[in-house]
């Protein structure tokens, strides 16, 4: 507020006086009977000197500290048992394709084994059962077809 009470006063002088009787009101320092009377006379006033009177009474009003910025999560989103979870189940219908299903089994195994600890043990374990049953699967068929080679004459 201005120290020299004879200064003229703003509409938006004005509007922050009665915001500060509204929230005295809500704080219970006001009456409703209280609080319209000191609005429709903080409206009627010229200079800071009729307002200053208005909340004379009341206590200061305290400076809103800004919010603080949010803080990053303590839990990091991993993509891992994402990850694990696509290449575990790319393994199971690639398993006719010697290098590609064996390593999309590996690597679904390896990064549901990773990811398993970064909060989606689900689909991190579901990438680890989807590679172990691509690189079974893909066993039997080599020895399906192993043993139908051996057994083939030439």
């Amino acid at each position: 507020m201005y120290r020299d009470p004879r200064i003229r006063v703003s509409d938006t002088d004005r509007d922050a006086i009665v915001a500060r009787l509204n929230a005295a009101t809500a704080e219970g320092r006001l009456n409703i009977d209280e609080f319209s009377y000191r609005a429709q006379r903080a409206y009627a006033s010229r200079t800071w000197g009729e307002l200053s009177r208005l909340v004379a009474d009341l206590p200061a009003p305290q400076e809103v500290q800004p919010m603080p910025p949010p803080r990053k999560s303590t839990v990091s989103v991993s993509r891992l048992p994402l990850l694990a979870l696509i290449f575990g189940a790319l393994s199971i219908p690639t398993v006719a394709c010697f290098p590609l299903g064996s390593t999309a089994a590996v690597a679904g195994i390896v990064l549901g084994a990773l990811g398993i600890r970064s909060g989606n043990r689900g689909m991190a374990a579901a990438g680890i059962a989807c590679g172990v049953l691509g690189l079974a699967l893909q066993l039997v068929v080599f020895a399906v077809f192993g043993v139908m080679d051996a057994a083939s004459p030439d």
